[in-house]
């Protein structure tokens, strides 16, 4: 895929994702845009709550999960603390996470986990799923869109009900 399409992939993304008043209409938006490039089964956010929890703040899917909206999850039965260690993408290559049996379960063969907004900072994790290695080759691409949409998509998570009643607890 050549730069001036990536770059209009980027800025459909970002388009859309700013559209969304909500965190779900975003996610499903972005699962729309990325559709003809990586026919994804699955998008999802995740964000640090707790010491040692991720909440699945937002989850797109085309088929039922039991890795849904809401649901904690222990931070180290993810890719999130090799994210947080190296700063940058992680692959299910290799991956040998609960959270990745799971998926596998459900027919979801690889995925990706995006840094949110980026390596440096790490607020949320954006996950994209598909049953066929669709990732590979393209880290440039998914580190640029996660620098593009995620602070929009950090800020819909904020002002979502599930993540202000996760941090009340």
């Amino acid at each position: 895929m050549g730069a001036g399409i990536n770059d209009t992939l980027i800025e459909r993304t970002t388009s859309a994702v700013e559209s969304a008043r909500d965190l779900d209409r975003a996610l499903g938006l972005l699962a729309g845009e990325l559709h003809k490039s990586f026919f994804l089964r699955r998008v999802a956010l995740s964000m640090p709550v707790g010491a040692n929890e991720l909440l699945l703040v937002g989850v797109w899917t085309t088929k039922p999960t039991r890795l849904g909206k809401g649901a904690k999850i222990r931070a180290a039965t993810t890719s999130f603390p090799e994210m947080v260690t190296s700063g940058a993408l992680t692959f299910s290559e290799g991956s040998e996470q609960l959270t990745s049996e799971v998926l596998r379960s459900e027919g979801i063969l690889y995925w990706t986990s995006i840094p949110i907004p980026r390596p440096d900072d790490i607020s949320g994790m954006l996950t994209l799923c598909a049953a066929s290695n669709v990732f590979s080759g393209r880290e440039e691409l998914l580190s640029a869109l996660g620098l593009a949409v995620g602070g929009r998509l950090i800020s819909l998570a904020h002002a979502s009900e599930i993540y202000r009643a996760a941090n009340d607890e």
